[in-house]
């Protein structure tokens, strides 16, 4: 059945409120149909192939990184990509983002585009990307400074919603959080005077060493003084030169010790825990307004879908079959779409929906998990073929293959440290490793039995073990092989026997891996993880390509080794300097090489050591460089990124105990209802074998299920009311929740008239809104 044009529309308009997207854009045939190609999965796949491919390309243009060492005693040739095929990647990849903004400046209005300052900015951004790569070719490639370069990260940040929204509680955050920088800085610089007065007074150093002190008072003194013993105490509020710095006045007199204690006692573990307590606190509650706002934007679309749907009658409702149009229509994920089609008819019983059951049949595009898989195991009539099966696919049987599996690694460690080396390998020890191996092959055949091969190849942790066991005795095999044949090394880089054994023990530890799934809860966290920190991580990779740019701008080929050209080739370095711990691989000198130095920088560690290097060859201006990466990445992205991991830590685990109260529920009402007792022995076929279904501890599961959005301030029994019909992931299985469910507690449902208004704004559908 061909759905007629107000279905088209609003199907338009769900796709908007699934997405979060907004509906101020036109719905006329034409913009539909561009809609149509710029939100469909090809075109998103190219534009994120092509700006994965313009973050790379660094990479690649001069001075490339395609070296196996960035080490600056070597002597190495960089490979040179002819001029224009890089240029002719990025033409086609900016090629590919100026459509796609002309596609979206198509949809909306030319008021509605104007106001989108993100994508104006775009227009800009490739207008300056183009100029500077005719220039480019023009020049024959020959020139240093590409500025399109540093504009890369903006089709990144400019094509995701929460990226922007997390730029934006960044750019909100700071200014409230200017005024503890101030007293930070006040702070440092008061101890700055007071180390100024004691080391060069009563606590100076009196010996031979004293001018190795970093608080020794130069002949030169002045402001040079102040700022070195400030940087200092930059350098140890993190703690890295400690207790480096302070040592010599230690040496010399105890009293040094209560400057030392009382500046890190206040500055690192009160004022940092305090900025790190301010940073979070202001900028969740700016993730909290942003994501309220994106929920707002839902409802709008929601509401905007009935009003094109809507009879005209007295009271305007939405016929059923119209409804299940709408959905076909939409790319709704098959179990949402089933679980809004049950509610309308069960709930509504199939008979048309007025404007509030419309919404709330809707608010299930806020479920954040789909319904629960059961696991699908063969049907035997053996008593013993059963009684192997319940075994095999019970909690003891995953417990006996988590000892094995350490009893293996044990081996391994044992092996390793006591019996062999890179020129004899323990035989006794392949032998018992072979046969760890072979147990493995073995186990995950008797999976394959239990389940079916079928049913075990739609298993993605099976494939996993599928793979890794093969892979593992496969190369205990070959190493075992080359042992009995006499060979020494295989290939151009001449690996030995020993070699593959080492490659099949890290297979060993990621079949080891697997079994924190025992862990539900960290295991749901640790595949969320990427997921809920996605936009703070998008602002650090941002931040680290600018970076690593910027320093390789201005600081490539400033540190020269020895054995070079350098004139300091003879000299002996001072112990502790950047040349003495022989740190020549931490460079500027290629995009990989500063990408690696930043991470140095952020770690912290000896960070100080590094700066120091750069900054006796070019001059202090390098610590505006180095000090802004320490206080952007290490301070404030590092910061909000231990605070998100917390928050979902601590939604996951309340989560997790609601979903328990909910399964004790369920098991009370099962209790209570022998109806549902001869469902329990039902069976069905599948791919022409007969199966039952078992959940992840081995129980029969009645009924698959699914858990239902809950924010922070949801009640345990307000959550079983509402999710009486749709119901919930048994503990035993991850927990899943979305970014923006961890941040929509408290918000409160718009108005009508708050909607409505929203609306009125809208060229196509302010005529038809209904207060």
């Amino acid at each position: 059945m061909t759905p007629d044009e107000s279905v088209v529309k609003a199907s338009v308009l769900i796709e908007s409120a699934i997405q979060y997207r907004s509906i101020l854009h036109g719905l006329d045939r034409r913009r539909i149909k561009v809609y149509r190609v710029y939100y469909s999965k090809s075109f998103s796949f190219i534009s994120n192939v092509c700006l994965v491919i313009l973050f790379i390309l660094p990479f690649f243009e001069w001075p490339s990184s395609l070296t196996r060492s960035s080490y600056l005693g070597n002597s190495v040739v960089r490979p040179v990509v002819p001029c224009g095929v890089l240029e002719g990647i990025e033409t086609i990849c900016l090629s590919v983002f100026l459509v796609r903004g002309v596609l979206l400046a198509y949809l909306f209005w030319r008021e509605e585009f104007l106001r989108n300052k993100w994508l104006v900015g775009q227009f800009v951004v490739l207008a300056i990307s183009f100029f500077d790569l005719l220039t480019s070719i023009s020049t024959g490639c020959s020139e240093f400074y590409r500025v399109r370069r540093f504009f890369r990260p903006y089709f990144l940040i400019s094509g995701s919603q929460m990226l922007k929204k997390t730029i934006k509680c960044l750019w909100n955050t700071l200014p409230e959080l200017l005024g503890f920088v101030l007293l930070l800085m006040l702070w440092i610089l008061s101890a700055t005077v007071v180390a100024m007065c004691l080391f060069s007074g009563p606590l100076r150093q009196k010996s031979h060493y004293s001018a190795t002190g970093q608080f020794y008072k130069s002949d030169r003194g002045g402001l040079g003084w102040l700022y070195e013993t400030f940087y200092n105490l930059i350098v140890l509020l993190t703690t890295a030169n400690h207790p480096d710095v302070i040592l010599p006045n230690y040496s010399e007199n105890r009293a040094a010790a209560f400057f030392d204690i009382a500046f890190l006692a206040v500055g690192t573990y009160i004022f940092m825990n305090i900025f790190t307590a301010i940073m979070y606190n202001q900028f969740r509650g700016y993730l909290f307004s942003s994501v309220h706002k994106r929920i707002f934007r839902r409802r709008v679309a929601v509401r905007a879908a009935f009003e094109v749907l809507k009879s005209q009658d007295p009271v305007p409702v939405v016929q059923t079959d119209k409804v299940l149009q709408l959905l076909e229509e939409t790319s709704l994920p098959g179990w949402k779409k089933s679980a809004i089609s049950t509610k309308l008819m069960t709930q509504y019983e199939g008979g048309s929906v007025d404007l509030t059951e419309f919404m709330d049949l809707f608010r299930l595009l806020d479920l954040s998990s789909s319904l629960k898989t059961p696991t699908l195991v063969r049907q035997f009539n053996n008593p013993v073929a059963l009684r192997i099966q319940s075994f095999c696919i019970s909690n003891l049987c995953r417990r006996v293959e988590l000892f094995v599996s350490l009893v293996n690694v044990f081996c391994i460690i044992l092996q390793l440290v006591a019996f062999e080396d890179a020129d004899k390998p323990s035989f006794t020890f392949l032998i018992i490793n072979t046969c760890f191996a072979t147990l493995y092959v073995i186990e995950n055949g008797v999976r394959l039995w239990v389940h079916g091969w079928r049913n075990s190849l739609c298993m993605p942790l099976t494939l996993f073990d599928l793979c890794v066991s093969f892979g593992n005795l496969a190369l205990r095999l070959y190493e075992l092989g080359l042992i009995a044949c006499g060979a020494r090394g295989v290939g151009s880089e001449h690996w030995s026997p020993y070699d593959f054994g080492q490659l099949a023990n890290l297979l060993v530890i990621l079949h080891t891996l697997r079994f924190m799934q025992i862990s539900n809860l960290m295991t749901s966290m640790l595949f969320k993880m990427p997921h809920h920190l996605a936009p703070v991580l998008g602002v650090l990779i941002s931040f680290y390509y600018v970076y690593a740019l910027l320093g390789f701008s201005l600081f490539h080929g400033t540190i020269e080794h020895p054995t070079n050209g350098s004139t300091d080739s003879n000299e002996t370095y001072v112990c502790g300097t950047y040349q003495q711990l022989n740190y020549w691989s931490i460079n500027f000198d290629d995009f990989a090489a500063s990408i690696f130095t930043l991470w140095s920088l952020m770690v912290l560690n000896n960070w100080h050591v590094i700066v120091r290097a750069f900054t006796d060859k070019i001059g202090r201006w390098v610590h505006i460089y180095m000090v802004s990466w320490w206080f952007i990445a290490s301070v404030i992205l590092l910061t909000l990124i231990t605070a998100m991991i917390i928050e979902s830590f601590l939604f996951a685990r309340q989560l997790h105990t609601r979903q328990a109260d909910l399964l004790q529920l369920r098991e009370r009402r099962r209790t209570n209802a022998p109806r549902l007792a001869a469902v329990s022995g039902s069976r069905f076929c599948n791919d022409n074998h007969c199966g039952r279904l078992i959940d992840d501890d081995g129980m029969e599961e009645l009924l698959p299920s699914a858990e239902l959005s809950a924010d922070h301030n949801s009640s345990s029994a307000a959550a079983a009311a509402e999710t009486e019909d749709i119901l919930i992931t048994s503990p035993s299985n991850t927990v899943a929740f979305s970014f923006a469910q961890m941040f929509s507690g408290g918000f409160e449902e718009p108005t009508n008239e708050e909607l409505v208004r929203h609306l009125q704004r809208h060229a196509a559908l302010g005529g038809l809104v209904s207060r």
